[in-house]
């Protein structure tokens, strides 16, 4: 990842309220960074799997990635019960 990207990340991540979102612009930055899934999920206190799971969201949607909507999660399950 090039620097300007980082920077773009380190922006985002100063301006996101959402405390989920900055935690997971946290994991894009630090695995480009070249930690390791596993450091990184040491590091920010969760499994590796799920710092896999937002890397590749990210790689595939950007930023808007990071952001959960209706269709993933705990929405379908309140969804679900909601019916």
């Amino acid at each position: 990842m090039k620097n300007k990207q980082i920077k773009f990340l380190k922006n985002a991540y100063k301006k996101e309220e959402n405390a989920k979102v900055r935690e997971r612009i946290l994991m894009i930055i630090y695995t480009n960074q070249k930690e390791t899934l596993r450091d990184v999920a040491e590091r920010l206190n969760c499994d590796h799997k799920l710092v896999f799971y937002w890397k590749m969201r990210y790689k595939k949607e950007g930023l808007k990635g990071l952001n959960e909507d209706e269709t993933t999660g705990i929405a379908i399950v309140k969804r679900a019960i909601e019916e």
